[in-house]
């Protein structure tokens, strides 16, 4: 009988003593209990713009314009000038929003949103422009055991990277840019912005050091372009491809290079040699083989390409085009995609 009334006993000693035992330590926490955590009295987002150059050197003596989108802009002027380390210092205060404002809870939440625009211009070096939005939070809970979630707003500074390039970058780094004539000196960077323009509109980029201008007796002028989306070799063969590049990238340089070009640069052909890759869509593991397509024609038949690049019959013999070193017919597979879609079935 003891034995059977031992368990209860105990428990009851046990639910009598413990909280006597523990009151200090818990009547201890209610008296020290802090207050909520307050946020900041005033914050204020620090902005930093860091420009490099490609080689990640510091460019110095960028004029940056800022604007604010969400937010006000603590500075009495909207232009800045970056300084020997490359950095453009500013401080924003945000736009404040409570989202728990009007509800019953003793928790607090704040966000802190900001925005702003920038352009970085300085000459001889192509304008960058861009878009930044922050969110900073503030959080604060009134149950001891989240206290260890309260949250403040950081108070380092937002590092904003930029790089910019050079217009002499693009140049092969056997030629010099800055030793040609002021008129001649503007031609190029008009190529080159119109190439960088035209390129986000036809899926291609110009990679830096992929103009050449003639230096030989053969006065070929050379160019190279990547080609951004990747070809699914399940459905595009190197002739199909190349039809792609024809119409895209290679019309859309050629008209350009036909606009800046002039008889003073004594240029017999042109080539342009256009780096695209392939990789199966089915397959995410499949490794990306790399494939350039060299187009290369006189200079004197540039307008006739130009007239004739979407009219078929394409006669395009004066027009070389070379994978690998393999030549590709590219005359009768554009004149088989012209007849398909005239006949009403597209390939």
């Amino acid at each position: 009988m003891i034995q059977l009334l031992r368990k209860p006993l105990a428990a009851i000693l046990m639910a009598l003593f413990l909280p006597w035992c523990f009151a200090p330590a818990f009547a201890g926490i209610n008296k020290t209990e802090q207050a909520l955590l307050s946020p900041p009295d005033q914050y204020l987002r620090r902005v930093v713009i860091e420009v490099h150059d490609p080689s990640g050197k510091p460019v110095k003596g960028i004029k940056a314009e800022v604007s604010s989108i969400l937010g006000r802009l603590l500075v009495e002027e909207s232009e800045f000038i970056s300084d020997p380390h490359g950095q453009i210092r500013f401080q924003i205060q945000p736009v404040i929003e409570e989202p728990m404002a009007g509800h019953m809870v003793q928790d607090r939440f704040l966000f802190y949103r900001s925005a702003f625009k920038y352009r970085l211009t300085k000459p001889d070096f192509i304008s960058q422009q861009g878009e930044i939005k922050d969110v900073q939070e503030f959080a604060a809970f009134q149950d001891l055991l989240y206290r260890v979630l309260d949250r403040e707003p950081t108070q380092e500074p937002l590092i904003v990277p930029v790089t910019l390039y050079a217009y002499q970058g693009y140049l092969s780094s056997a030629q010099n840019a800055f030793a040609w004539s002021k008129s001649d000196h503007q031609r190029f960077k008009d190529l080159v912005d119109t190439l960088k323009k035209n390129g986000q509109k036809h899926d291609f980029t110009l990679p830096l050091a992929s103009i050449a201008f003639p230096s030989g007796p053969e006065a070929v002028f050379k160019l190279r372009l990547i080609f951004d989306p990747h070809f699914d070799p399940t459905e595009m063969g190197l002739l199909s491809a190349g039809v792609v590049l024809f119409r895209g990238p290679f019309l859309t340089a050629l008209s350009a290079l036909k606009s800046y070009l002039t008889p003073a640069d004594r240029i017999k052909t042109i080539r342009i040699a256009i780096l695209a890759h392939f990789q199966s869509r089915s397959d995410p593991r499949a490794r990306s083989i790399a494939q350039v397509f060299v187009f290369r024609l006189p200079m004197t038949h540039v307008p006739l390409i130009l007239n004739k690049g979407n009219t078929p019959p394409f006669p395009l013999e004066s027009l070389e085009i070379k994978v690998n070193g393999q030549t590709l017919n590219l005359s009768q597979e554009l004149n088989r995609v012209a007849r398909e879609r005239s006949s009403g079935n597209p390939s």
